[in-house]
């Protein structure tokens, strides 16, 4: 199921760039989402994530009562003012995952960031419709993310 979510962040691009591979905003971002436990890193332009959750009922009966998704970002040098990585989010023990692209360019007097992926759940008959819950979490999780960009310093 392919996955895309545009949000605009009133920083310009290299102010966005060093928020987004910040590990106290990685943080704010996690803790945004309310979970029941946490870690962030960076390693020079490879961000990443991992947060246990309590599940969302939908999928609750799949995956048990919580559910621990990673995600990761590894960036490209910038480019003409514009800055593309690529994004894996997975979901551990499970044939879950989101392989796509990310991409940081100038927007008015702000930025935009742009992502692109591909979300499959491989699991034969039911994966299709599991896809279609799980879709909108992951978008939820992108505008957390935008939500916490709107007010960070």
């Amino acid at each position: 199921m392919e996955i895309s979510a545009t949000h605009q962040f009133p920083q310009p691009p290299q102010a966005a760039f060093a928020m987004l591979t910040d590990p106290a905003f990685l943080e704010a971002v996690c803790s945004a989402t309310d979970p029941l436990d946490y870690t962030v890193y960076v390693d020079g332009l490879r961000t990443g994530a991992r947060r246990t959750m309590k599940n969302h009922p939908s999928i609750e009966r799949f995956t048990g009562p919580t559910i621990t998704v990673t995600d990761e970002v590894a960036w490209a040098e910038e480019a003409g003012g514009v800055r593309e990585g690529t994004t894996l989010v997975a979901v551990e023990g499970m044939p879950v995952a989101m392989n796509g692209t990310v991409r940081l360019a100038p927007s008015g007097t702000g930025s935009s960031l742009s992502y692109a992926g591909d979300l499959r759940v491989s699991i034969p008959l039911v994966g299709p419709a599991l896809e279609r819950q799980a879709a909108p979490l992951l978008l939820e999780a992108l505008d957390v993310q935008a939500r916490v960009a709107q007010s960070w310093d």
